[in-house]
């Protein structure tokens, strides 16, 4: 292929992409699998040497009231062993209308970053997630196929998750997910 041929490919994958994520962004309504949703957006990128803590709450909407209302917590610790591989635990808390806050699981995570950034029209990686609760009794195994692309100030970011999950409390099921972002990049300072 010559390199006209190569750019104008580029080019109709670089439209397709803004077209489709401009469109799902508009028209997508919350994702939720069994009552839960997705509350992060993955980017696909390693940074070597890094180690952060994160502190995350999530809120599911009960059926009556506002006291029906259950919080989710997560206490996270995660750091990246190489310049392609990450890796995060998080301890799961839940508040319900009771106002306690108590311990109900664990979750693993690990990213494999695919590409190098800039490397190919998108960058790619993977996230893979195991997560076990006790209070409802639910396992979850996840794999999650991340895509980025930026152009000028903009990037658009998707997430395509395939998850399944079995126990006492759900019904044993594969299910998907996706999540898309779509960020414009005003200023250093924002």
């Amino acid at each position: 292929m010559n390199s006209d041929k190569i750019h104008t490919v580029a080019q109709s994958a670089r439209n397709l992409l803004l077209v489709t994520t401009l469109k799902l962004a508009v028209t997508a309504s919350p994702v939720m699998a069994d009552g839960g949703g997705i509350d992060k957006i993955y980017h696909p990128y390693v940074q070597p040497l890094e180690r952060e803590f994160e502190l995350r709450s999530s809120i599911e909407e009960g059926s009556n009231s506002l006291s029906d209302d259950r919080q989710t917590w997560r206490l996270g610790y995660g750091q990246s062993f190489n310049e392609h591989w990450f890796g995060e635990a998080y301890l799961i808390a839940e508040k319900n209308s009771t106002d306690h806050l108590s311990a109900t699981g664990y979750e693993l995570e690990t990213l494999w970053q695919l590409t190098e950034q800039g490397e190919y029209p998108v960058d790619a990686g993977l996230l893979f997630e195991f997560e076990k609760n006790d209070d409802p009794d639910v396992t979850e195994l996840a794999s999650t196929l991340l895509l980025e692309k930026e152009w000028g100030r903009w990037a658009g970011t998707a997430n395509l998750r395939a998850i399944y999950e079995y126990g006492s409390a759900v019904k044993n099921e594969p299910e998907s997910a996706a999540a898309l972002q779509l960020r414009y990049r005003y200023a250093m300072e924002f």
